[in-house]
């Protein structure tokens, strides 16, 4: 289930742990620890030992992803 964020919302920019991402993405967690290691999944933070993500940054990653789909067919 994807949702729309609006700028100036604070819900839109709150920041997930990987569990969260990685259940709103349906992925497993160990996928979203391997991107990162790779450097190849969305943007992170590293807030002292604990990692988060941008629910914006994580809704501009999915439209990239799509656009390069759309782009190699």
């Amino acid at each position: 289930m994807r949702t729309t964020s609006r700028k100036g919302d604070p819900a839109a920019d709150r920041l997930l742990d990987t569990d969260e991402v990685a259940e709103y993405l349906g992925i497993p967690p160990s996928s979203l620890k391997m991107w990162r290691y790779r450097r190849t999944g969305p943007p992170w933070l590293k807030l002292g030992r604990h990692v988060r993500y941008r629910l914006t940054a994580i809704e501009r990653w999915l439209d990239d992803q799509e656009n390069q789909i759309s782009a190699e067919v």
